[in-house]
């Protein structure tokens, strides 16, 4: 017989909840926009789909992820400065 737990003592509130879009968003937005490219020129050049870079222009994609901002940036030829932390 299977056994079912029950789980309404569990907390749902499991992490942290950004209410305003990061920064980059914005950048990218606008960079996006000044490039007269096509989405899906963008999207083949950066190696993401189509639907991610008109969801980042949209402002429906609030928080991506990193990796998706860094190739997306590279695709329209920025980069960031890559520093080494020293400990002190």
């Amino acid at each position: 017989m299977r056994s079912v737990r029950n789980l309404e003592h569990l907390d749902r509130d499991t992490g942290y909840r950004w209410t305003d879009a990061d920064p980059i968003v914005e950048f990218l937005r606008n960079d996006i926009t000044d490039s007269g490219w096509s989405t899906s020129y963008l999207a083949d050049r950066a190696g993401v789909s189509p639907s991610t870079v008109r969801n980042i222009q949209n402002g429906k994609t609030r928080h991506p992820y990193n990796s998706t901002v860094e190739t997306i940036l590279r695709a329209l030829g920025w980069g960031r400065p890559v520093r080494r932390i020293t400990r002190d």
